[in-house]
Formats: structure tokens, sequence, C-alpha cells
């Protein structure tokens, strides 16, 4: 469901539904950019459902970490094809800049909303029930953490914590998109083919090793490895299986709850 209607509901989700139907996907396509990566996104998270569909109905949901790692997989591979597209070197840097700042919302602003989490329930079991002003000072106190000297925080922003609606509805929901995050930049960073990706993850089921394998710098032909986030220039083949498809990053809100 993506085009706009009046009265239509704001944000994007996926829903998976059932086993033996196909996922459902809500969102407010105006064919920006962003709404690029809003769609990859989700549809990031409907692959994901129709790959578990044969687990069957007890087994098809997974934990959000696992959900949030999925669709920011589905983001990175089509940022790198925008990326990998897109001649004008100027505009390359625009979109690199545009995903650096969408990968500290993620990362670090993801993780202070989640300090926020804990700070609420950690006072809710030690002193009682919280007022608004004492959730608005939790809220300021792990913000200003995050930002430091770089920005200014008023106290009006200390309302800003009930726009969130993971709070309410999925506590620690947060942490899966810091979580997903970082896994995603950590496999796609694996210089060589991203078939192999699958081999270098090492998941004993004795317990006796979870890991990365080293990866091979000779899977690239010895070439400097680049940045993940920007990949090789158009038509650059590696051999490493990515020519002409890319891949790469993901641009999301400012804050990533407002997408659920």
């Amino acid at each position: 469901d993506a085009p706009i209607r009046p009265g239509k509901r704001g944000g994007a989700f996926c829903h998976p539904s059932v086993p033996s139907h196909h996922p459902y996907l809500l969102l407010n396509y105006q064919g920006q950019p962003r709404d690029v990566m809003t769609l990859a996104h989700e549809l990031g998270h409907g692959v994901h459902a129709l790959l578990a569909a044969p687990r069957g109905y007890l087994q098809f949901h997974t934990p959000l970490t696992t959900a949030e790692t999925a669709s920011v997989f589905g983001e990175t591979l089509v940022f790198r094809d925008l990326i990998d597209r897109e001649g004008d070197r100027r505009e390359r840097l625009a979109m690199l800049v545009r995903r650096i700042e969408d990968t500290f919302a993620t990362v670090f602003r993801q993780t202070a909303m989640n300090r926020f989490e804990q700070a609420i329930h950690r006072e809710r079991r030690s002193a009682g029930e919280l007022t608004a002003e004492r959730f608005g000072e939790l809220w300021l106190s792990t913000q200003r953490a995050m930002f430091g000297g770089s920005v200014t925080l008023t106290d009006d922003y200390g309302a800003w914590w009930s726009y969130v609606p993971h709070f309410v509805h999925t506590p620690g929901y947060v942490y899966a998109y810091s979580f997903g995050e970082l896994l995603v930049l950590a496999l796609y960073a694996l210089p060589g083919d991203r078939r192999l990706v699958r081999r270098r993850i090492r998941a004993d089921a004795g317990g006796r090793r979870v890991g990365l394998a080293a990866p091979d710098h000779g899977a690239v032909g010895r070439r400097p490895h680049r940045s993940p986030l920007l990949g090789p220039r158009p038509g650059d083949d590696r051999g490493d299986g990515r020519a002409g498809r890319g891949a790469g990053g993901r641009l999301r809100r400012g804050g990533r709850p407002s997408r659920r």
C-alpha cells in the first residue's frame, strides 16, 4: 500500500501475516530517495517473511534483531545499486553524507533511546510511578549524553520521548535497529564475493565457536578494498560478483521508530 491518500497514516511497516499468505507493506511513496530506501527496508522484511514461510507457523516469526538485520540488508543492497548508477561525484558525495547521517541516527540515536528506556524502567522499579516531567528529565539526559556539546537541546525537547510508539507498544525495539545496522555493515565490509558471507559465519551447533572467519583479501585481486558504503565506481568490475548489481547502505529517518 504505497500511494498517498487523504487520512492515510504515516510511517511504514511490513506485516508478515501468516506462512500461507504473502506479507503486506504500508508506506507513503513519493519517489524521493528516502522513499526508495524505505521501500527497500520494508521489502527486506517482506523477502525475509517469504523465505521463512517454509519453517511453518510456530517457527515463522523471528526475534526483532533478526528481523531488522534482514531489512537493513535490503537497504544496503539498494543503496549500493543507486550509488553505483550515479555518475556525478557531487551527487555520490551527497548520497554518502546522507548515508552516514542516517547510520549515526540508526546506531547512536537508537542506542541513546534504548538507554532512556532502561533508565525509566529501572527508576520505576525503585521509585514507583514517574511523572511526565521526570520522563522528560531522563530523556534529556540520555540525548544530551549522545550529542555532547555539538547540539544544544532546550528543555522543550524533554517532551519528545512521547512521539516514539515503540516505548509503549514494543519496549526495547530500538535496540534491534542498532544491532541490525552494525551486523550488516560488518558482514558487507567483508572483501570478496558476497556469496561467501554465509560461509564466513561460523556457528557451531555444539557451541565450540561462533564468529567470523578471517577475510580472504586475495579474493578481490589484492586491490585495496573500497568502503562498503561507497563501493566501486560505476563500471568497476572487481571480480567479486557485484558488477552491474551494486549494493550499499541505509537511509533512515532521523528517528527510526517513526517508521514502525
